[in-house]
């Protein structure tokens, strides 16, 4: 399954040093060039800036064709098509501490 990540849980699972479990559940990782640039930024932890810079082959930056609505409540509500996904594609983030997915 593919899916497209927000830069919480990516931020959270490098500093705790658990990120190589989104492979073991998830086949692709779409990271929003947009999400690329926030987990870049000089205030983001030295360990997660030296991440993003050497991504691993199932991690992909993309941006989308078309703009997506601000919000998260907005990816829910179905804008993951942008992402030339030919089947369902599921969205994770996080809020609340929960973990959202969208079909």
């Amino acid at each position: 399954m593919r899916v497209v990540a927000d830069a919480s849980p990516l931020r959270y699972l490098i500093l705790i040093g658990h990120i190589e479990l989104l492979p073991t559940l998830f086949t692709q990782i779409i990271i929003p060039r947009a999400v690329l640039g926030e987990l870049q930024r000089a205030q983001t932890p030295p360990v997660v800036r030296r991440w993003m810079q050497h991504l691993p082959v199932w991690c992909i930056v993309r941006t989308p064709q078309q703009p997506l609505a601000t919000g998260k409540r907005c990816w829910v509500q179905g804008n993951l098509r942008p992402w030339h996904s030919p089947k369902s594609c599921t969205l994770i983030w996080c809020s609340s501490t929960k973990i959202k997915d969208a079909r």
